[in-house]
């Protein structure tokens, strides 16, 4: 009985002992798949970060390809634009309302005409212009706008030498050369103001005309070139006035009252004038007021859209002692003439004026004389030759 107690012990601790080495296998083996798990997870992780890279670099790749495409896009864009070694088959562009023509490469833009007063950009003369005429190729740096590469500002003529004068005094501008070309006077110069403006100053007859490169964004080579072919032509305008008449005729118009407040300021005054004709499309008025022995006196332009009254030049090549004319004559084109009447010493003295009331000025043309007696009638043309 007793042997068979001490089997039966035996027995369960063998059992014991069994079941503790499978219980503690089965622990391990469930560690061990928690473990596997756990791994492969974290490999599912690194799996889906690494392909999220790949993607990213190719992703960048295709960005930077194509920005790169782009900017090579633009550069050989530009490259085109500028690449203009000869001036074969140019455009021309003539306009006959400001008066101006020139030639530009073909693989430009059309130039675009702006009819009305343009602020100053700043770069030298700082003033506005009575027009602009935009050409070039377009640019996207322009204060977050387009803007074209070169244009053309329009200003009431200017005197050369006093430009030059004025322009040797400004810091920040150089000059580079004056020339000659196609009858007129040119001055090129560089402004470092608030960017490298580089601009050329042409002086025509009756107006004076500014090509700008801005920000110097265009080529010295085609600067130069379409300088080269600028011409100041006659301008053509279409302007009808009325007949004419004394100015109690003009008392009603809602200008009126403005105009004379400007003429009252003159040397003459509103009791000078004889005259006044006032353009059908009541945008011009041109008064005419007397003068005195031997002394001329003066044609006023009034513009009546800004309120600005502007005596006219007077160019008497040096005469001196002049018979003014008291009315307006016949009108050709841009070209009013005068005749004004003297005499002295038994001598009648006719002088004959012509008025362009575009460029506002006078230009005594020709004076002929005669004996009260009859003599033959002699002239003088001016300028004199």
């Amino acid at each position: 009985m007793q042997k068979k107690k001490y089997i039966l012990i035996i027995v369960f601790f063998v059992l014991f002992c069994v079941g503790t080495i499978f219980l503690r296998q089965s622990m391990q083996n469930k560690s061990l798949r928690d473990e596997i798990l756990l791994i492969k997870a974290q490999n599912d992780v690194l799996l889906a970060q690494n392909k999220k890279q790949a993607n990213d670099l190719v992703n960048v790749d295709r960005s930077t390809a194509t920005s790169v495409a782009v900017e090579q896009t633009a550069v050989t864009t530009t490259k085109k634009v500028f690449d203009v070694d000869e001036m074969v088959d140019w455009k021309v562009y003539r306009n006959e309302k400001v008066g101006i023509e020139f030639k530009y490469p073909n693989n430009w833009p059309n130039p675009v005409y702006s009819g009305v007063e343009t602020p100053s950009d700043g770069d030298y003369p700082d003033l506005d212009s009575a027009w602009r005429i935009n050409i070039g190729p377009l640019f996207d740096s322009c204060e977050g706008e387009v803007c074209y590469g070169m244009y053309f500002d329009g200003y009431e003529n200017k005197d050369y030498a006093k430009f030059v004068n004025d322009l040797k005094l400004k810091e920040t501008v150089k000059i580079k050369k004056e020339i000659v070309g196609n009858g007129l006077k040119s001055v090129v110069y560089v402004d470092e103001g608030i960017c490298i403006y580089k601009a050329a100053f042409i002086f025509g007859t009756s107006s004076s005309i500014k090509l700008t490169s801005r920000c110097n964004r265009v080529p010295e080579k085609i600067f130069e070139q379409i300088l080269s072919t600028v011409k100041i032509i006659k301008v053509k305008q279409d302007i009808s006035f009325d007949n004419c008449g004394q100015l109690s005729k003009y008392k009603n118009e809602p200008w009126y009252l403005d105009f004379t407040k400007n003429i009252t300021k003159n040397e003459f005054g509103i009791n000078s004038i004889v005259e006044g004709c006032l353009s059908l499309d009541k945008n011009i008025f041109i008064s005419l007021a007397h003068g005195s022995y031997c002394q001329a006196g003066s044609i006023y332009k009034y513009d009546i859209i800004k309120n600005v009254l502007t005596k006219a030049r007077f160019e008497d090549y040096q005469r001196g002692c002049v018979a003014w004319p008291v009315e307006f004559g016949k009108r050709n084109s841009n070209i009013v003439s005068l005749q004004g009447r003297g005499g002295d010493a038994g001598a009648i003295s006719v002088m004959y004026y012509d008025y362009d009331f575009i460029a506002n000025k006078v230009e005594l043309k020709k004076e002929c004389y005669s004996l009260v007696n009859g003599a033959k009638q002699e002239c003088i043309v001016y300028p004199k030759k």
